[in-house]
């Protein structure tokens, strides 16, 4: 050991995960965005004492998940000293509860599945008599704070939609395209001398034209627009369905880029695949 260090020891700073508490309350726990991930209790990262070493913040993330109070001393100091097998065993570890997330909410969300039957799912495969009752309502809590985590975001009430003639309508590609580069396309379009020219447009111009498939009413489209909103933990702007109401009508009358149909349309080849794929 550094022989300076020794003899001062190494600066101590306030555990950025608890703020010196020395304990994570929900305040934490909404601040690192963990509301499914973790309890409140004692301080894993700072092992309660509200300290720790100015170092340790670039050795183990402070909202590593895997870094909780069930951990054993041995395998926090392999996650620390970066061991591969410990990081790996960490991935796994929040993969794991991102896949149980997901299961929860497609159960409940779309085939309509109660807390308590799919707490009987997940513990069909234990005999009833080794099901812990206590353990088992703490699985429903748990379930129903998932829920309540996916339904707690605030979804404006549109009204443009609703009386929106083309609603029940969808959208197709009607110009050939291409990538300009990794993140922009370019429309392939006649200028006023009939000759070919290039088109950009802006990123959400851009996307609801890559989505145009044929296949997706428009009152589903921004359905599914709020979804994207919500998975990025944004807020949903309550005039959501006018803009994607504007750039579509605009996509069909300025740019020529789509096409709102009536009955559910298979989008021309030429216009679906861009012109650097096409044989």
């Amino acid at each position: 050991m550094n022989l300076i260090r020794r003899f001062f020891g190494s600066k101590k700073i306030d555990c950025p995960r608890c703020l010196g508490k020395g304990h994570v309350d929900w305040d934490d726990i909404k601040r690192l965005k963990k509301e499914l991930k973790w309890m409140t209790g004692p301080c894993a990262y700072c092992e309660g004492k509200g300290k720790i070493s100015a170092e340790l913040p670039s050795k183990i993330a402070v909202d590593a998940t895997y870094l909780t109070t069930d951990l054993s001393s041995k395998e926090r100091q392999k996650l620390i000293t970066k061991d591969e097998a410990a990081i790996k065993r960490a991935k796994e570890f929040e993969l794991h509860i991102d896949n149980f997330i997901a299961q929860v909410e497609h159960l409940h969300f779309t085939t309509n599945i109660e807390p308590n039957e799919i707490a009987d799912y997940f513990l069909s495969g234990q005999n009833k008599s080794e099901i812990d009752l206590k353990a088992k309502n703490q699985l429903i809590d748990y379930i129903e704070r998932i829920i309540k985590q996916k339904t707690d975001f605030k979804t404006p009430d549109f009204k443009v939609i609703e009386t929106y003639q083309h609603k029940e309508k969808y959208f197709i590609k009607t110009a050939k395209w291409d990538w300009l580069n990794e993140e922009q396309i370019f429309l392939v379009q006649k200028d006023d001398k009939q000759k070919n020219k290039m088109t950009t447009m802006d990123f959400w111009p851009q996307e609801m034209f890559l989505d145009a498939d044929g296949k997706t009413k428009i009152k589903d489209y921004l359905k599914k627009l709020i979804q994207q909103y919500k998975d990025s933990d944004m807020d949903v702007p309550p005039d959501l369905d006018e803009f994607m109401i504007e750039n579509l009508e605009s996509l069909e009358s300025d740019l020529s880029a789509i096409k709102i149909v009536d009955q559910p349309t298979v989008t021309n080849p030429v216009y679906e695949i861009p012109l650097s794929k096409q044989k």
